[in-house]
């Protein structure tokens, strides 16, 4: 398949894929945190936006939440309009969903991606 950016290969844990070299570094960071992603972009034609895309809601939203990017929900008329070749790439994968970014802030929502989890709080128990 054709691509708009010049494209690399990437592996962790048997999981590999090609993917624009510019997103490579988030997409490696994104599955060393456990994430499924299904597509990505390194930049969309036209805006400062890169994307990323995952194959449910849930995981987009926990995604955008620790990256720092904006969530992206397909709308019903998005699918009328994708093409063949987006529903082969897994673009347009009806229940999926993706987050966008700033192109310039690929490395840093990698490193975000990377920061150690917060361990949830402890609740005191009183004892009577």
């Amino acid at each position: 398949m054709k691509t708009l950016h010049r494209q690399v290969a990437i592996v962790h844990r048997g999981r590999a894929a090609k993917v624009d070299e510019g997103i490579a570094p988030l997409i490696v960071a994104l599955w060393r945190r456990g994430f499924r992603t299904i597509s990505s972009c390194e930049h969309q034609p036209g805006t400062p936006v890169a994307w990323v895309g995952f194959a449910s809601l849930g995981d987009a939203k926990k995604a955008a939440r620790i990256i720092g990017g904006r969530l992206l929900v397909p709308k019903p008329e998005d699918y009328a309009q994708a093409s063949a070749k987006s529903f082969e790439a897994g673009y347009s994968r009806p229940g999926a969903a993706g987050v966008a970014i700033p192109c310039d802030g690929i490395r840093e929502a990698a490193d975000r991606a990377l920061r150690p989890r917060k361990s949830p709080a402890r609740r005191r128990v009183r004892r009577p």
